[in-house]
């Protein structure tokens, strides 16, 4: 499914959300997954919605200052304490947090790069012949991909020294 747009936060302001995925935090040597999370370019801050975390399961309390995150099985992923700004910054082990996001408009030249960029009339054959489980129809663009460009250049020899 993919998101784009505008959305709301709880102070009422809109963000510009360009796309989803999945992230995968590991904290207490827990290895959790948390699917459908928003990319917000130029975001300062992580945030993590408590209604989403509540819908996917997550048992979430907030009492005496602290803030508790725990999974289905009732483990505890995370204890946060309440900060002077009344906000509840969780913090990840490790310092290798990264997300890795990509995006396409045009989803004939994805399938096309998927299959190693194939010719477009192998795909659109592929999918008329149902060959393919979920290979949408593939639209011929006659945009050039730069790699299968490259691909065909021909490669000039070496000059012959003559010495």
């Amino acid at each position: 499914m993919e998101i784009s747009g505008c959305h709301r936060i709880g102070d009422d302001n809109k963000l510009s959300v360009v796309g989803n995925g999945m992230i995968s935090i590991k904290i207490r040597d827990s290895e959790n997954k948390i699917s459908n999370v928003f990319y917000v370019p130029g975001l300062k801050h992580n945030l993590l919605s408590v209604r989403q975390l509540i819908l996917k399961g997550y048992d979430l309390r907030f009492k005496n200052g602290f803030y508790e995150i725990k999974d289905r099985n009732n483990a505890l992923i995370g204890r946060v304490e309440m900060t002077v700004k009344k906000m509840f910054p969780l913090k990840f082990d490790g310092d290798n947090l990264f997300s890795l996001y990509t995006n396409t408009k045009d989803v004939s030249c994805m399938w096309q790069h998927r299959f190693g960029h194939a010719n477009i009339g192998a795909l659109t054959y592929m999918h008329k012949q149902q060959l393919v489980h979920g290979l949408p129809f593939i639209i011929d663009t006659n945009d050039i991909c730069e790699a299968c460009e490259l691909g065909k250049h021909l490669k000039k020899s070496f000059p012959q020294d003559k010495t």
